[in-house]
């Protein structure tokens, strides 16, 4: 209802599309964050650097789903990129968690060795949202699409 009353507001349009992503309504979670990225890229009020590194992380989720790697790899490398900078005192979730679905991605394409790099890579980092346990599961067995 915020989003609806309040369109421009890029909190309240980051949370439709999280809100999106809970529920599994992919298709609205591309069209929000698809919004949001070109907002970010048109510099209006409010949709800053955060807000295109969120809507790049979602559209790779949306690209995973899809099962186009290289569009999801392409969103997760620029997210990875973007944490550099922005991620000043810790590595926040979103850089956390894209290091972990590109070593899945390269566990699809069977470049064990980047995937196994990559999972090192997390378990270095602090953990969020179960990663590390996550990123040990893959290093003993890789990712495998359901």
């Amino acid at each position: 209802q915020l989003h609806t009353r309040y369109p421009n507001n890029p909190l309240f349009y980051r949370y439709f599309g999280r809100c999106s992503a809970s529920v599994g309504r992919w298709n609205d979670v591309q069209a929000t964050f698809t919004g949001i990225l070109t907002r970010t890229q048109q510099h209006m009020t409010g949709y800053d650097a955060y807000c295109e590194r969120e809507a790049r992380f979602y559209l790779g989720l949306c690209a995973m789903n899809e099962k186009n790697d290289n569009e999801a790899l392409n969103q997760f490398y620029k997210v990875d990129e973007m944490s550099r900078s922005l991620d000043r005192k810790e590595q926040s979730g979103f850089m956390i968690l894209t290091n972990l679905r590109i070593g899945m991605i390269y566990d699809v394409q069977q470049k064990r060795n980047l995937a196994v790099q990559q999972y090192r890579k997390v378990l270095d980092m602090k953990d969020y949202q179960d990663a590390h346990l996550q990123a040990e599961q893959y290093l003993k067995a890789p990712y495998k699409i359901n």
